[in-house]
Formats: C-alpha cells, structure tokens, sequence
C-alpha cells in the first residue's frame, strides 16, 4: 500500500508542476474607415480575443510607415469576433491616411 500512495504523490506533483499552456495571439481584420470628414474618421476592425484580455488599437499615417496611434480599447477575452470602432480627430484634409488595426494579448500581437 504504501507504494501505490507514492506513486499518486509523485504524479499529483507532476500535474502541479505542468506549465500552463500559451493563449493564442488574437485574430484582427481591419474594416473600412466610416464617417469620414475633413479633419475625423472612425476606424474599424473585427477582432476575436481568442480566449485572453486584448486591446485593440489603430496604426496610421500618409503612409505604409504610419507613425501614428489611435487610443485603445479593451475587448475582453470572448471566443467570439467583436466589431471595433476607434474615433481618430486631427486628420489633414485632403490626405489619404493608411491603417491597419493592432490587437494585443497575453497570446501576441
């Protein structure tokens, strides 16, 4: 008896010991910019968390170098898709502005 209570010891002290598994980065789709105007636009995305806390959040600029930020949102951490929409103020009239939406986790970027 003796050696069968070592035995589940040992293997519950396994299990305590296993790491615990990556989340996975979450899945962004940048959307069409809507209400657009001269200096304004609201930026959109559909991002799926994927199972861990993620903040979404828009890169811009005249060009594919972008080197602008939009604020950040926070998600949650659903299985499902969630529709993002970031106001972005401040635009030059006239430009053409590049974006992509950024989502980040715990599980990447």
């Amino acid at each position: 008896m003796p050696r069968i209570v070592a035995f589940l010891t040992a293997a519950a002290l396994l299990v305590l010991a296993a790491p615990a598994l990556a989340a996975d980065p979450p899945l962004a789709d940048t959307g069409a910019a809507k209400d657009v105007g001269q200096t304004q636009a609201a930026l959109t995305a559909k991002v799926t968390p994927r199972g861990a806390a993620t903040s979404v959040r828009f890169d811009l600029g005249t060009s594919t170098s972008y080197g602008l930020q939009s604020s950040s949102k926070e998600i949650g951490s659903g299985a499902d898709p969630v529709t993002v929409e970031i106001p972005v103020q401040g635009l030059t009239a006239n430009t053409t502005y590049h974006f992509r939406v950024v989502a980040t986790s715990e599980g990447g970027t």
